[in-house]
Formats: structure tokens, C-alpha cells, sequence
């Protein structure tokens, strides 16, 4: 009997020690692991909302550059030399350079209004952004149309983006696809033919680029 007794108190000797809980060790070796496995976890958390970001800002420039590309290039597809007395016409661009234009334009004409627009795109200083104003035709008393720039434009807005200053918005092809010289030179501008379009936004990652070569039909560009 008192060996019974015996080997059932020393049974709850062994159940008591291994019930004392984890040792400091053990306790640092957990919090280690788990320090670990945490930041793992963020780093990826961080990571694939970092991806995530950056593909909707570059998704959201590239739109922007869409618009203002569909703009740009529907303004110049109808550009249209404007006949002067003497019979005459003066040449499609009033004055081209690289980050601005000013041109003839039958955009937006339709069967009720036949008449041309004096159309003019330019960086906003401020903003980086495309600017674009239009003015009307007057038509004179012999048929020819006159367009008053010292009055307030018919339209005036802003397109999306900001246009890295680094870039050439526009670059002046003659018949043959040569890159043309043009500034406020009128025999250099009445060889323009079409225009290549080049629309650099910046993204959160790198610049989205658009290209587009525009015909001008109403001069026999192709």
C-alpha cells in the first residue's frame, strides 16, 4: 500500500512541473517566429498594394492620354486651308511650333453649321495641361471667312494630363514624311501635310506615351 501511495503522489509531482507553462526561451523563440512571419505577411501586403496602385495610375494616364490624342487628332484631320481675297488661301496652320498650333479647322461641322473654326492648342505654363480655344467663322459679304481673335473664344478647356516638358507635342511632316521646320514661316507651313502627335503623360511608375501620325485630306495628305 504505502508503495501505491507513493507512486501516485510522485505522478502528481510530474503533472505539476509539466503544467509550470513555457520557459523565457520559448517565449522568445514565439515572438521571434512571429516577428517574422508579420513582416513577411506586410511586406507582401505592401507590395501588392504598391502593384495595385501603380497599374490604376498608369491605367488612369493612359486613358487621359487617350482623350486628349482623340482631340488633338480630330482637330488637325480637319484641318482646311481659309481662301482669302485675291483668290488666294492662307496655309492650314496659322503657326506651328513643338508645344503649340494654331489652324483652320472644320471640326465639329455638320449640315446645320458649315463653317470653320480658328483652333488653338497650347500648354498651360502653370499646369502642364493641354489648353484648347476655338473661335468661329464670320462670313463677309464675299464668302470668305474672318475670325475675330481678339474676342472671347467660343470654347475654351482644359484636356486631362499633365504633358512632360520634355516632349514634342507636335512634329510637321511635308508630302513625303519629312520632318518640317515650320514656326511662323507661311512657305514651311503650307507644306505641312500631316503632323505626328506625341502625348506624353507621366505616370506613378514611368511617362505613357501615345504616337500618332494625322493626315490632313482637305490638303491631300494621306
Amino acid at each position: 500500500m504505502p508503495q501505491i501511495v507513493k507512486h501516485r503522489l510522485s505522478g502528481l509531482g510530474h503533472r505539476a512541473r509539466s503544467d509550470d507553462g513555457v520557459t523565457l526561451i520559448e517565449l522568445i523563440v514565439v515572438i521571434v517566429v512571429f516577428g517574422i512571419l508579420s513582416s513577411m505577411v506586410l511586406g507582401l501586403f505592401v507590395s501588392a498594394n504598391k502593384s495595385v496602385a501603380t497599374t490604376s495610375s498608369t491605367s488612369q494616364k493612359t486613358q487621359a492620354a487617350a482623350n486628349v490624342m482623340n482631340e488633338l487628332s480630330r482637330v488637325i484631320r480637319s484641318g482646311t486651308p481659309n481662301p482669302i481675297t485675291g483668290g488666294t488661301q492662307d496655309p492650314v496652320f496659322l503657326s506651328a511650333s513643338a508645344q503649340s498650333l494654331s489652324m483652320y479647322s472644320y471640326v465639329d461641322a455638320n449640315a446645320v453649321s458649315t463653317t470653320p473654326f480658328l483652333v488653338q492648342f497650347s500648354i498651360d505654363s502653370a499646369t502642364g495641361q493641354v489648353l484648347e480655344k476655338r473661335w468661329p467663322a464670320s462670313v463677309g459679304a464675299t464668302g470668305l471667312f474672318s475670325f475675330n481673335t481678339t474676342a472671347q473664344p467660343s470654347l475654351t478647356r482644359t484636356l486631362p494630363g499633365r504633358i512632360l516638358s520634355t516632349s514634342s507635342l507636335f512634329t510637321y511632316l511635308d508630302v513625303n514624311g519629312n520632318a518640317l521646320t515650320v514656326g511662323t514661316n507661311a512657305a514651311q507651313r503650307a507644306l505641312v501635310r500631316s503632323v505626328t502627335v506625341t502625348v506624353s503623360l507621366q505616370s506613378a511608375s514611368a511617362a505613357v506615351t501615345l504616337q500618332n501620325t494625322v493626315g490632313i485630306p482637305n490638303v491631300g495628305a494621306n
